[in-house]
């Protein structure tokens, strides 16, 4: 999982420096495809980790971010 939001934090800094102020990710980058069964147990809650580090990466680079969820 930390390979994936270390993705995320690098195109939004990519996108930054190319001046865009948006970054749009696949709808299921977080829990991944194919993953019916843990859907459940990954959830997370508006507050939880995932949204959290996902507003210290939008607020560090400057970029919004949009990110599906199931």
């Amino acid at each position: 999982m930390n390979g994936v939001f270390a993705r995320i934090e690098e195109v939004a800094h990519l996108a930054a420096r190319a001046g865009a102020a948006l970054a749009i990710f696949p709808e299921l980058i977080l829990p991944g495809y194919n993953q019916q069964d843990s859907l459940i147990s990954r959830a997370q809650s508006l507050d939880g980790p995932w949204l959290i580090r996902l507003q210290t990466i939008a607020r560090k680079s400057g970029v919004a971010l949009v990110l599906g969820r199931p």
